[in-house]
C-alpha cells in the first residue's frame, strides 16, 4: 500500500499498514485512499503545541481523569476514513500506550491548514462529529486567531460558537480553555 495510490483500502487494513510506518510519517485514510500529510508551517505547529499545552494545563487545573495528546494518534471515523487530528482529549479510560488510535476522544483539536481549509472545516469536521464520544471539535484558525468551537448539544445537534479570546467552557469533561494562551505567542 503506498500513499497516494489509486488502490482503495479499508480502515482495518490501513491501520495495520500504518503500524509498520516509521514514527514521524503522517497519513490519513480518506474515502479509502491513503493520503500522505504535507509538512506543516511553523504557524500551524505553534498553535498545535500551544493548544496541547493549554488543554493539558486545563485538565490538571480541573483535576480531571483525562489525557491530552498532540498529533500522532489517529481517529477512525468509519470503514473508509481514518483521520489524524492535531490533538485530542480522552477521558475516563487511558489511551492504550501501544495503540495508534484513540478509543473514545471527547475533544478533537484541528488547526486549519493553509493549503486545505475547506477540508479541515468540511469533510474532516463532519467525520469527527460522527463519533459518538466526541463532544467538542476545536478548529483553530491561526491566521485570524479565532477558535470556531463545535459542540454537541443535549438533543444531539451541533452548535457552533467562535471565540477570539477569553475562556471557552468544554463541558463535558468540565474544563476551561484559555484561547488567549493558545494564540498569545503569535
Amino acid at each position: 500500500m503506498a500513499a497516494g495510490s489509486t488502490t482503495r483500502t479499508e480502515a482495518r487494513a490501513y491501520l495495520a499498514w500504518l503500524e509498520t510506518r516509521p514514527e514521524g510519517e503522517r497519513y490519513e485514510l480518506v474515502d479509502g485512499e491513503v493520503i500522505a500529510m504535507s509538512p506543516e508551517r511553523n504557524r500551524h505547529s505553534l498553535v498545535k503545541s500551544q493548544a496541547y499545552g493549554s488543554l493539558h494545563d486545563a485538565i490538571n487545573a480541573a483535576g480531571l481523569d483525562c489525557m491530552a495528546v498532540g498529533d500522532g494518534v489517529s481517529a477512525p471515523i468509519d470503514e473508509a476514513n481514518v483521520y489524524a487530528p492535531d490533538g485530542l482529549v480522552q477521558c475516563d479510560q487511558p489511551l492504550d500506550p501501544d495503540a495508534i488510535c484513540a478509543d473514545s476522544p471527547v475533544i478533537i483539536v484541528d488547526v486549519i491548514s493553509l493549503g486545505s481549509p475547506a477540508v479541515d472545516t468540511g469533510r474532516k469536521l463532519q467525520g469527527y462529529l460522527q463519533l459518538a464520544s466526541v463532544r467538542h471539535c476545536l478548529v483553530f484558525d491561526s491566521v485570524r486567531k479565532a477558535l470556531p468551537h463545535y459542540r454537541r448539544t443535549a438533543d444531539g445537534g451541533i452548535a457552533m460558537w467562535q471565540a477570539t479570546g477569553g475562556r471557552v467552557r468544554l463541558d463535558p469533561p468540565g474544563l476551561d480553555l484559555d484561547v488567549d494562551d493558545v494564540f498569545g505567542g503569535m
